[in-house]
C-alpha cells in the first residue's frame, strides 16, 4: 500500500475500527512502521477513538463508516477549541445556542525503558489498547555506520517494528511508537544492525494486563 493509497482511503482510521481486510490490514501495517505521518495518523485515531465517551457510556464508534469516523473526530476537535479558547471568546457565544461539552480525549502514554544490552530479560506489564513507547540507546561503535536498523520481532522472527536511525540521531535515546494491539504477551527482541554488521540489541517481555 502506497502512502497516497494509505491517505485517500483513511487506512488509519479503518485499522482501528477494524475495518480492514486481513490483506489490507497487512499492506497497510507494511506501509506504516516505515511512515511516520501514517504511524501518527493510527495514534491520532486510536486517542480519538479511546477518548469517544458520553457518560459512562462508550459511544459504538466502531460501528461508524469511514467517513462518519472522520466526521466525529472533526466534532471532538471542534468541541475541544471551545472547550480551550480564550474567555473572551467564551462570552461572544449566544446563551440560545450553547455549544455542548465535547467529550473528554485521553492520551495515554505507556514507556517501556530499555537500559542494558547486557541486562537479563526485563518484563514489563501493559495495556494491550493502548499505544506503546519503546526508548533505547544504541551502543557507541568505534565506526559507526551511516545508519542503523532497529527492528522490533517477536520469538517466531516475526517483524513488528522498524526505524531507520541516521548516526546523527543514534548519539540520542531512540523511541519506536507502537499503535494499540501492536504488542501481545510474551518474548520480543530489539534487533539492531548497522550496515552489515548486527549490533547487540535488547530483549524484553512483555504482559499484556
Amino acid at each position: 500500500m502506497t502512502h497516497d493509497e494509505a491517505k485517500k482511503s483513511m487506512a488509519a482510521e479503518a485499522y482501528i475500527l477494524d475495518d480492514l481486510e486481513a490483506a489490507e490490514r497487512n499492506a497497510f501495517e507494511e506501509h506504516f512502521f516505515d511512515c511516520t505521518d501514517c504511524t501518527a495518523d493510527v495514534l491520532d485515531a486510536a486517542r480519538i477513538a479511546d477518548g469517544i465517551r458520553t457518560g459512562t457510556n462508550v459511544v459504538p464508534f466502531r460501528h461508524y463508516s469511514r467517513w462518519a469516523a472522520a466526521a466525529v473526530a472533526a466534532a471532538v476537535a471542534i468541541g475541544l477549541a471551545y472547550n480551550y479558547m480564550p474567555q473572551v471568546a467564551t462570552n461572544w457565544r449566544h446563551p440560545s445556542a450553547p455549544i455542548g461539552r465535547a467529550a473528554r480525549v485521553s492520551t495515554p502514554e505507556q514507556v517501556i525503558q530499555l537500559e542494558d544490552t547486557r541486562a537479563p530479560q526485563s518484563r514489563h506489564p501493559i495495556r494491550g489498547d493502548q499505544s506503546v513507547a519503546l526508548d533505547f540507546t544504541i551502543p557507541p561503535q568505534d565506526v559507526p555506520p551511516t545508519s542503523f536498523t532497529c527492528e522490533v520481532r517477536d520469538t517466531a522472527g516475526v517483524r513488528v517494528a522498524v526505524r531507520t536511525v541516521s548516526q546523527r540521531d543514534a548519539n540520542e535515546a531512540v523511541r519506536i511508537n507502537l499503535p494499540p494491539h501492536a504488542l501481545h504477551s510474551g518474548e520480543y527482541n530489539l534487533v539492531i544492525r548497522g550496515g552489515d554488521r548486527e549490533i547487540p540489541g535488547y530483549h524484553f517481555t512483555v504482559e499484556v494486563q
